[in-house]
């Protein structure tokens, strides 16, 4: 499923910026959820899995990290708006 819209508005009210595609020049994170299925691998978010493991082996900067885990970390800050 995609990133629920609570992790959304937490990611934008700290000056995040949300984008649906992965690009070698804007995204640090890539959020994965817990959904799998046995298609899930060549699905849209399993190339973008993919596309995120092959910009970590040219050295890019990028994070994968689980939607469960962030929103967890995000809470812990508490920052509101």
């Amino acid at each position: 499923f995609p990133v629920t819209i609570h992790l959304r508005r937490a990611i934008e009210r700290r000056g995040g910026i949300f984008h649906k595609k992965l690009s070698k020049n804007k995204t640090d994170y890539l959020v994965v959820g817990t959904y799998a299925s046995p298609s899930w691998p060549s699905s849209h978010l399993g190339r973008k899995l993919e596309a995120a493991k092959t910009q970590q082996a040219q050295k890019r900067a990028i994070k994968i990290v689980s939607e469960s885990n962030l929103l967890r970390k995000l809470e812990s800050s508490r920052v509101t708006t």
